[in-house]
């Protein structure tokens, strides 16, 4: 069963300052995944 993942605007806030910053986000994507699919 997926699961709907509901974000906040200060964590999309967030996501935007670490991708100005050239962070890498694949792991951020990747845990969001694992929650949305298995919702741990």
């Amino acid at each position: 069963m997926a699961y709907r993942l509901r974000t906040t605007h200060r964590f999309e806030k967030d996501v935007k300052r670490c991708i100005k910053r050239g962070l890498d986000i694949g792991k951020l994507r990747t845990a969001m995944e694992i929650l949305k699919d298995e919702g741990k």
